[in-house]
């Protein structure tokens, strides 16, 4: 009950944070949900950093209880999926990977808080997740403001697209080895575990695409907006 109050919470608390950038700066809807998105993945980041500095290491000891600290940067995130899945349905601006990264998101926090364990490779997972939203974030803020051809847009770019390779596929891979390999975790995390790091390489795919077409010429088709 306290957890179920906690997100609903969460919930609201990112809702009223959104309707207020909203209307105090005059802002369209997408533009103050990525903020809402922004707030949540660099506080959700510095948690998921915290928790692996306070312990357990994700790497070496996943599987055992949710620490209160853990269950904090849970509710966060889930209370923040729940309202951002919500956003995306209402307004229909993403596609069928990205909404089932969300049900995924949604099922597996929620069943991690339900049965109290898996905490440390959960909160590790999002941190390697959302550490790589800032730089997609102010990618889409600089194309949207009509600054796609300004000396940042590239920069900005490619660094989220290697910290994307980095953080999710080659960090995710180790993480999701260490989460298999270990007999504690259950077999609903392993494959909570398995199904993010399928969805991260499903994004590779599109953002290798888009490099490869825009950077390396490697197609004659048009280059994707996104």
């Amino acid at each position: 009950m306290i957890i179920s109050v906690g997100v609903f919470v969460s919930c609201v608390a990112w809702s009223v944070l959104y309707h207020s950038i909203k209307w105090k700066l005059h802002l369209q809807a997408e533009w103050s949900c990525r903020l809402v998105t922004l707030c949540h993945a660099v506080i959700a980041t510095g948690l998921s950093f915290l928790c692996s500095v306070m312990g357990p290491s994700p790497f070496t000891d996943p599987g055992g209880p949710v620490t209160p600290l853990q269950c904090v940067a849970l509710v966060l995130s889930l209370g923040y999926f729940v309202f951002d899945t919500a956003w995306c349905l209402h307004h229909r601006t993403e596609g069928a990977t990205m909404l089932a990264h969300h049900a995924v998101s949604l099922l597996a926090l929620g069943r991690i808080l339900a049965k109290g364990v898996s905490g440390t490779e959960a909160v590790a997972g999002i941190g390697q997740l959302e550490c790589t939203n800032p730089l997609l974030q102010a990618r889409w803020f600089l194309r949207s403001s009509g600054r796609k051809d300004s000396r940042w847009f590239v920069p900005v770019e490619l660094g989220f697209m290697l910290s994307f390779f980095l953080m999710r596929i080659v960090g995710g891979a180790y993480l999701l080895r260490c989460t298999l390999a270990h007999p504690r975790p259950g077999l609903e995390a392993k494959l909570y575990a398995a199904a993010f790091y399928t969805l991260s390489w499903v994004f590779m795919v599109y953002i290798l695409q888009y490099f490869l077409a825009k950077y390396l010429r490697f197609t004659n088709k048009a280059v994707a907006k996104e």
